[in-house]
């Protein structure tokens, strides 16, 4: 007996690998935006992570003028970075939603901050009640699929050639075994 559909199965597995590794690293891709910024004293500057838009990181200019030129950096999975090199005196508060953490020049959820002429103010947040991304339960998924087959490829082998069919046995459980190790090093590679 010949093992049918081997090559489309086993090309089946590899795209599919392919397509879950291609979109973790969509996940990362960051884009980064460089600008001019001038903001006077009562108005606010509010950052939206790209996957909730329920959620703000909110700069509201107390005193002085918020002015100088900055970047802003944001993955596809909300977290992001604002730099801004201050050309003016200013004292800026910071306010977030419920649900974003975030740093001002490293220290965790500064109220606010004070900056002269040619400071560098760095603020970073992520979500912390960020919901696990769908991509990892199917990974996980796919693992644990690997390590069934690693364990039910020898049985379904051995309990074929018991009953004598050793081509079917040998072919489907090479390839079961196969496929398993590469579900396995597929997740554990994610």
């Amino acid at each position: 007996m010949r093992c049918k559909y081997t090559k489309q199965t086993i090309l089946i597995v590899f795209l599919g690998l392919l397509f879950f590794t291609a979109y973790k690293v969509y996940a990362q891709i960051q884009t980064t935006d460089t600008f001019n910024i001038q903001f006077l004293t009562g108005t606010s500057l509010q950052i939206q992570p790209k996957v909730n838009p329920n959620l703000f990181l909110t700069l509201t200019v107390q005193s002085g003028t918020l002015n100088g030129t900055g970047t802003l950096s944001m993955n596809n999975e909300g977290a992001g970075t604002l730099t801004i090199t201050h050309a003016s005196n200013v004292v800026v508060a910071v306010t977030a939603s419920e649900g974003i953490d975030y740093q001002v020049n490293g220290e965790m959820r500064r109220n606010n901050f004070t900056a002269s002429p040619s400071d560098v103010t760095v603020i970073r947040w992520n979500l912390s009640g960020y919901q696990i991304p769908l991509d990892t339960y199917v990974m996980v998924g796919m693992g644990l699929f690997g390590f069934f087959s690693l364990v039910f490829a020898p049985v379904y082998m051995v309990a074929k050639f018991k009953k004598g069919d050793w081509s079917s046995g040998f072919c489907w459980g090479l390839l079961l075994f196969l496929v398993g190790i590469g579900l396995v090093i597929a997740w554990l590679w994610s």
